[in-house]
């Protein structure tokens, strides 16, 4: 990782930019390091990782002028899909030298975010299945992590099967749903599940508004079918799978259930409150980013 970075930084000291690279060893330093980034006014961030290190430096870089970028290394690379970033990282130096050159030519945009509680995420939270995986596979190390999406989805699987949902009780902008829910999603954006799902088509990441999906059922052969549906991108109309978009959510459950946000789960359960932040984060956006992910 610290060579692809030098690569990286090497490409860009050479149009002019003074770059500074620094190393993450435990969780919470993607956290720190941007957070001091900002603090000392550098104009971007680029996170060298997955979606989970990204999230951590795009909570502490929320509300600050300073932008965030992705150098597309880790396991599913959501943001990076979202944006059609290049995912050539394994090309060699030729293809590092795409992406570095692409995220150079990028513009800084603004774009919503989501907070729940004092932590700000940029892609999905999950109530639910998908927090249980998250509880039972990561974190990840050695074989498993090399194994990179192959080994998630296969871990994925197992873990849900003892995950029987749960009655959930919602408020959202001040309509009450309830049910027997196996996974409630909350995210911004349109890729989930590492881009094996198109989770919601026609998200925006800058209308001021979040995207909610309630999958209704009990037990595993129903979370397959659910994975089934939103697979074949069925979901949009099923009757069981409620969507709505909202500024403001509330969850709670008849039992404590785990909350997930960017892959990486909260340290509170329900009951969870979830709102829109908006423009809350400057993003670097490529230039061949579809259109239609923005409003403005």
């Amino acid at each position: 990782m610290r060579a692809l970075a030098e690569c990286a930084a090497n490409w860009w000291r050479g149009l002019g930019w003074e770059v500074e690279i620094e190393g993450t060893h435990s969780h919470g330093d993607a956290t720190r390091l941007a957070r001091h980034a900002a603090e000392t006014g550098f104009d971007a961030v680029i996170v060298a990782g997955g979606d989970g290190t990204l999230g951590q430096a795009a909570d502490s870089l929320a509300g600050t002028s300073t932008a965030l970028g992705v150098l597309p290394v880790g396991t599913s690379n959501v943001w990076a899909r979202e944006l059609c970033l290049p995912l050539s990282m394994d090309s060699g130096p030729e293809g590092l030298a795409r992406v570095a050159r692409v995220l150079a030519e990028s513009v800084v945009r603004p774009v919503d975010m989501a907070r729940a509680g004092t932590r700000h995420y940029l892609l999905w939270a999950g109530v639910g299945l998908d927090a249980h995986i998250v509880s039972r596979v990561e974190p990840r190390a050695g074989l498993r992590k090399q194994l990179g999406m192959a080994y998630y989805i296969m871990a994925s699987f197992v873990a849900a099967i003892d995950w029987q949902g749960a009655e959930m009780q919602l408020e959202v902008d001040g309509e009450a749903i309830a049910g027997h829910m196996l996974l409630v999603l909350i995210g911004n954006n349109r890729i989930y599940a590492g881009g094996v799902f198109n989770g919601s088509p026609g998200a925006k990441l800058d209308d001021g508004l979040l995207e909610l999906w309630a999958f209704e059922g009990q037990g595993y052969l129903e979370s397959l079918a659910l994975a089934r549906e939103l697979r074949r991108g069925r979901h949009v109309d099923h009757p069981r799978i409620k969507h709505r978009t909202l500024r403001r959510i509330t969850i709670t459950a008849e039992r404590p259930v785990p909350v997930q946000a960017d892959g990486e789960l909260l340290d509170s359960p329900t009951p969870v409150t979830i709102e829109v932040a908006p423009l809350a984060l400057r993003v670097l956006v490529p230039r061949s980013a579809p259109s239609d992910l923005f409003v403005g």
